[in-house]
């Protein structure tokens, strides 16, 4: 399942805070972005700069950065329980929660942070905001433990406010992957075997696969199945599979990313983000096979 965690995207950034003068295209004022249906304002006095994991605002005089990212979240619990995790990371990087996560409003959690950052003290300020209509939006402000100051946190709070949100504007890739996958069985397989390398000596195997029929209607069929054998002399063993059941699936592009998106009658979601590689098909990165005829047709009326 694909979500975002608050700090999965940190690092990336932090490695990126000092670059705020001398990297790409600054920006100032409002900023709008249309595919993901989420504008804000940069306030006065402070710029921003895109990276490939987000947006990083800094000032000129006020020590510390603000890093802006988006999250697929959808519920203040599951908000408040990603933000009790902190951080830890290589480079002397440590960020462990201080106090309890908090509601700033009715559809943000905010949180403080105190530890390390590339071994210095540092103290850091979160708030991951909901939104109904597609991508939510995750900020933190960060400093050296020394020279955090108050006004770091006000400027999270009025970019928090400024924060609109509408329906994104996902043009034609959601119908897309909706044509190419609807009627459709897509396959995972995956095998390693190991033999034995001496007479009476042990071998093993592993394989794996997954099946998921992605009916017209609306609904689709789940299947795995995953086993280990080992084998040698006198000795045997296997484990194996199971049946996941039925739901419903949809195809989302929240952050404009397409994403096959699987909720199971239980109430389990799962999500996968989709890509392709001309006529290749990757869930989550992972080749799956596309069929519609023959035996392997999906089990669909």
């Amino acid at each position: 399942m694909i979500v975002r965690p608050i700090f999965s995207w940190l690092l990336p950034l932090l490695m990126l805070m000092h670059t705020l003068t001398t990297g790409s295209a600054q920006k100032s004022g409002r900023q709008d972005y249309p595919n993901l249906g989420i504008s804000f304002t940069i306030p006065d006095g402070w710029v921003g700069q895109e990276t490939n994991d987000g947006m990083i605002i800094g000032h000129q005089t006020i020590p510390g950065v603000i890093i802006m990212n988006t999250h697929t979240y959808r519920t203040i619990e599951e908000l408040k329980e990603e933000a009790k995790t902190g951080l830890q990371a290589d480079a002397g990087t440590q960020l462990l929660l201080a106090g309890t996560p908090g509601l700033l409003d009715n559809q943000a959690v905010e949180a403080h942070y105190e530890g390390t950052l590339q071994w210095e003290p540092a103290k850091a300020y979160a708030i991951g905001v909901l939104n109904t209509k597609g991508a939510g939006v995750l900020l933190m402000a960060i400093a050296n433990k020394s020279v955090y100051q108050s006004e770091l946190e006000n400027t999270l709070r009025r970019l928090r406010k400024s924060l609109v949100f509408s329906a994104p504007k996902t043009g034609p890739i959601v119908e897309q992957w909706k044509s190419l996958l609807q009627g459709t069985r897509l396959t995972y397989m995956e095998s390693y075997t190991s033999g034995s390398s001496y007479d009476g000596g042990i071998g093993g195997g592993y394989s794996s696969d997954a099946r998921i029929d992605l009916c017209s209607q609306g609904y689709f069929k789940f299947a795995s199945n995953s086993s280990v054998g080992v084998g040698g002399a006198g000795v045997s063993g296997y484990a194996g599979g199971n049946d996941n059941g039925a739901g419903t699936w949809t195809i989302e592009a929240p952050t404009g990313v397409p994403l096959l998106v699987l909720t199971f009658n239980g109430g389990e979601v799962q999500q996968y983000q989709l890509t392709s590689d001309g006529d290749k098909i990757f869930l989550n990165g992972r080749r799956y096979f596309r069929t519609t005829s023959g035996e392997y047709a999906p089990d669909c009326p």
